[in-house]
């Protein structure tokens, strides 16, 4: 449709606080010595530089998020800020990040904040401005050490943030041509039926870029009411997934269809008027002056935007003008539903909670402390005239082509205790959630979801979940961290077969056929960092095209031998590159981070493995640039046990010792504990400072 570039965000969004389950029972303020005075919160950093905020209230809570947030993760914070303000070309003074710009700014993210900000009820504007305010202040008390282009953070900034996150499907639907990003996510939960413990379990593994926006930062929040951990996106007072004692969430990407592009005949008599079903309207138009970095200072240009009745137009070609209409992501209700949801305490709860249309899109799956397990396929998604084609731009000019109001919550697909004993969501169609789901995807609403998908990392967990019938705390982290390549156990039959039958026609002296034979004949089909078939696959699998094949297909005796050729060509190359064909993944498949590079194992961005790697190539070899970035398994026991990861540490100033300490944890394919209770936390304490809170009106 249109050329338009925008920058890559690899957003997942889930935007919502979780509830602060009890830490060791309801607690008047004060009571437990973990607890401040209202007006006080306590910031206590455990070893790994990770907050544990502890406050008399909520408001105090968050002040203490934002401040700790901000001395982590401030460069991050801001981006951010600066992405969903349509602002990002005066960081980089890129001309592409203009055009991003344009995009955001189009759909007027700031200035939609401040109004609805003001709509909040009074109990959810604090939170927010309790949080900006801890930010705020932590710059001002180091300013001589911020960059200046870091001021202070005002709610309609968070609140921008919020919406950025949220609106993510609405524009991946409308730019997939060109939103670049590769995100995912795996997760997954098994009832007290199939657990070997007796209690539910839950695994979460989201997949999105190990920097930027989405860079994930762990922290936990306690009051003498509540106390949640998990998963944070800096710049928004949620934590994102993770557990509270009660219950524990994840979300991975759907793909409800959540935009459209309209087409709208421009009037050659009046340029200013376009023809929709009710007759000539005319655009309304604004002008934006956006700033580009330069080397002497900044260079400013002015933008018309024009919006129809239906949104903002993207693009005007041969007389008429496209324009994109997009869900309403932008409700004050996101963060009510965030805030509400908080206080679940069981499936049941937050299924409740979900039915405020907050949240644009996600698959959820939940676990409780009570053993029910339940799946939730969400989406605001809009009813639609199934007799148009929603899949190409619609004509304006056709009354059918308007939306008829959001598909039910109640007509989402679901799953609540199935029989199987678990669930498992790897960004599949909701049929494939369990065994006999029970959903009838044929029958769903229009374009609710847009494609069946059963991915080959769905397939391995359902895989490992059936045949497991007593699930232990230690197979679920294996699970989680599973490297087997599925392509590669569907492949190797035919190169078997095909060396069979042909090898000794292809095999001469200066071949690597057979000793490449013989090296995938050993190979378990797994991507572990010290693997040394794997660099083989991959490459055979990329420059002999198997991705276009089918391995159950119709092979001639020609095509058996092009596979052969392929081996052949794929081990000579690697001998080429790096004087062996045995070379091991982690040698070429790496995490670079504060000058070390730290082998990984898993898959890569073409081969896919439930413990996920996004790749950039660079010079034959492969950067790992994100993919698994925030692991999380969790037992509901009446005291929860749970381990996490993530791909990156604590801090993002490179002078601090928690720069790269979880890496080294994460490049292992480790976990480090989560100390939920004060009991556990308090063993493993570096730092702990009590701030005043400021009164804020």
């Amino acid at each position: 449709m249109t050329n338009l570039r925008v920058i890559s965000l690899f957003l997942v969004i889930f935007l919502l606080l979780p509830g602060l389950a009890q830490i060791e029972g309801k607690l008047p303020p004060g009571a437990h010595k973990a607890f401040p005075v209202a007006g006080k919160v306590r910031i206590v950093r455990d070893i790994y530089g990770l907050p544990h905020i502890f406050a008399a209230n909520d408001p105090d809570a968050m002040y203490g998020l934002g401040y700790a947030t901000a001395e982590d993760r401030l460069n991050q914070i801001f981006t951010t800020m600066y992405i969903a303000e349509g602002r990002l070309a005066e960081l980089t003074g890129d001309k592409d990040d203009l055009e991003s710009d344009i995009l955001f700014r189009s759909f007027r993210f700031k200035q939609r904040a401040d109004a609805l900000f003001n709509e909040m009820k009074p109990e959810f504007r604090a939170l927010v401005v309790y949080y900006c305010r801890g930010i705020s202040d932590f710059i001002q008390k180091h300013r001589e050490k911020v960059p200046g282009w870091i001021t202070g953070f005002e709610p309609s900034d968070m609140m921008a943030i919020g919406f950025l996150m949220n609106a993510r499907g609405s524009f991946e639907d409308l730019r997939g041509d060109v939103w670049r990003g590769q995100r995912g996510s795996n997760h997954f939960a098994v009832a007290p039926s199939r657990s070997a413990s007796g209690y539910a379990l839950l695994s979460m593994d989201s997949h999105e870029p190990f920097s930027g926006p989405t860079a994930w930062y762990e922290a936990q929040v306690s009051t003498p009411e509540f106390s949640v951990v998990g998963a944070v996106i800096p710049g928004l007072p949620i934590i994102t997934m993770g557990h509270n004692g009660k219950i524990a969430w994840h979300t991975t990407d759907n793909n409800p269809d959540l935009a459209d592009i309209y087409k709208f005949k421009i009037n050659p008599d009046n340029a200013r008027e376009y023809l929709s079903h009710d007759g000539w309207k005319k655009f309304s138009e604004r002008e934006e002056t956006f700033r580009i970095k330069t080397r002497d200072g900044f260079q400013e240009e002015k933008k018309t935007i024009r919006e129809t009745h239906v949104g903002p137009v993207l693009q005007v070609e041969d007389g008429y003008a496209y324009a994109a209409r997009v869900i309403k992501f932008d409700s004050s209700a996101f963060f009510e539903q965030a805030y509400n949801r908080m206080k679940a305490k069981s499936v049941k709860e937050y299924f409740e909670m979900m039915r405020i249309p907050g949240l644009s899109m996600w698959n959820h799956t939940v676990a409780d402390s009570e053993g029910n397990i339940g799946y939730l396929y969400n989406a605001l998604c809009p009813r639609r005239n199934p007799e148009l084609d929603w899949s190409r731009p619609v004509s304006g000019e056709d009354p059918r082509s308007e939306w008829m109001g959001y598909i039910p919550f109640d007509a989402l697909p679901k799953v609540i205790n199935p029989k199987s004993g678990w669930l498992q969501n790897s960004n599949d169609s909701p049929g494939f959630v369990t065994e006999k789901s029970g959903i009838e995807e044929d029958a769903l609403p229009v374009r609710l979801v847009e494609r069946k998908w059963f991915g080959n990392r769905g397939k391995r967990l359902s895989e490992l979940l059936k045949a497991d019938q007593s699930v232990t705390f230690e197979e679920m982290l294996a699970f989680a961290t599973d490297t087997l390549v599925w392509e590669a156990r569907e492949w190797m039959p035919r190169i078997l077969e095909a060396y069979e039958k042909v090898g000794e026609k292809l095999s001469s002296p200066g071949s690597s056929l057979n000793e490449a034979v013989n090296l995938l004949k050993t190979w378990d089909f797994r991507c572990e960092a010290d693997s040394r078939a794997m660099a083989l696959f991959h490459l055979l699998y990329l420059k002999g095209s198997l991705y276009r094949l089918n391995p159950d297909g119709a092979f001639t005796e020609d095509d058996l031998r092009k596979l052969l050729e392929s081996v052949d060509a794929a081990a000579s190359e690697l001998k080429k590159n790096f004087g062996r064909m045995d070379i091991p993944w982690g040698d070429i498949h790496y995490l670079k981070h504060g000058g070390r590079e730290y082998p990984l194992s898993g898959g890569s961005s073409s081969l896919e493995a439930i413990r996920a790697c996004f790749t950039i190539e660079e010079g034959g070899r492969l950067r790992v640039v994100g993919g698994s970035s925030y692991h999380m398994v969790v037992e509901l026991s009446p005291t929860p046990r749970a381990l996490s990861c993530f791909a990156l540490s604590a801090s993002e100033d490179p002078g601090s010792a928690h720069y790269s300490d979880i890496i080294e944890v994460y490049a292992r394919k480790k976990y480090k504990p989560v100390w939920f209770t004060w009991r556990d936390l308090s063993q493993h304490i570096e730092s702990d400072i009590t701030l005043t809170v400021p009164p804020v009106r």
